[in-house]
């Protein structure tokens, strides 16, 4: 599996790894964002991406261009891993996904700094647990 670390330090640094990822798995940036099962089916690499919450701020609170290059590149992978993230950082990645495309969205959380992120999401499950008691 590839790994894409876009945790970085400046934005600059952000915007050169995510412009390097791009370009690297041949993202289509432009044409109509295929439905879910055809993306699918089109994965040629097994990618993770790892990104911390400072480096989130660079892809959400920045132009619709790099929200594009970075939903976009998302949509590649397996997996993404998003850590040391605020609570409206986790409700804003669910408006970006709800943005760019017709499909529902479910947001799942066990904890007070999850609330957020459920209610943004056409979908929210909160689960009571050790977390939320």
């Amino acid at each position: 599996m590839d790994q894409i670390i876009l945790s970085s330090k400046t934005s600059e640094e952000f915007h050169s790894k995510l412009d390097k990822n791009v370009a690297h798995y041949m993202v289509n940036l432009t044409d109509p964002i295929p439905p879910l099962e055809e993306l699918s089916k089109q994965l040629v690499h097994k990618i993770c991406i790892v990104i911390d919450g400072s480096t989130l701020t660079y892809a959400l609170e920045t132009d619709r261009d790099t929200q594009n290059k970075f939903f976009r590149l998302a949509l590649l992978a397996n997996s993404i891993i998003c850590c040391r993230v605020s609570p409206k950082q986790k409700a804003d990645v669910v408006h970006l996904a709800k943005s760019f495309g017709p499909w529902k969205t479910l947001s799942i959380g066990d904890g007070a700094n999850d609330v957020s992120m459920i209610m943004e999401a056409h979908i929210g499950v909160g689960i009571y647990g050790k977390e939320g008691s």
